[in-house]
């Protein structure tokens, strides 16, 4: 009685163990697509975008906005005036801050040979499709990586 008690149990613990093996080597198998590396040989002019003042400015600007319109919201009392007044100052706040984004990558790009700007721009893209990518394994997954 007591050895088939204890081999019930080993059988048992097995499976629970080999289960979990089975889900970590299928999540290593799974995963997305890693961003493939640059080739060594290929050189940027600079690997790190320093923002301008004007992006400085934009920037503290957007992040004031974004202040404000959080502080309203904490209020006890809320006005929806001030709030809707509030979102569209932080909603044009945020597409100049894009346009001045995009005008520094347009000028950043006209300095910039084809190989640079396929390699440097291509991150971006790459960026992008492996986000995209998580995303629709996360969904597929129910929130699982």
């Amino acid at each position: 009685m007591k050895s088939r008690i204890l081999t019930i149990i080993l059988i048992v613990s097995l499976a629970f163990n080999s289960g979990f093996i089975i889900k970590y080597v299928y999540k290593m198998c799974n995963k997305p697509k890693a961003m493939m590396p640059l080739p060594a040989k290929v050189q940027m002019k600079s690997q790190r975008i320093e923002p301008s003042e004007e992006m400085k400015e934009v920037r503290n600007e957007n992040m004031r906005q974004r202040e404000m319109f959080f502080m309203e919201l904490a209020k006890p009392v809320l006005d929806m005036e001030t709030v809707n007044e509030l979102v569209l100052q932080l909603d044009a706040s945020q597409r100049v801050m894009e346009h001045t984004v995009m005008n520094h990558f347009i000028s950043m790009r006209l300095e910039m040979d084809e190989i640079e700007a396929q390699n440097f721009f291509g991150r971006f893209q790459n960026k992008y499709e492996n986000r995209k990518e998580k995303f629709v394994y996360k969904r597929k997954n129910g929130g699982e990586e």
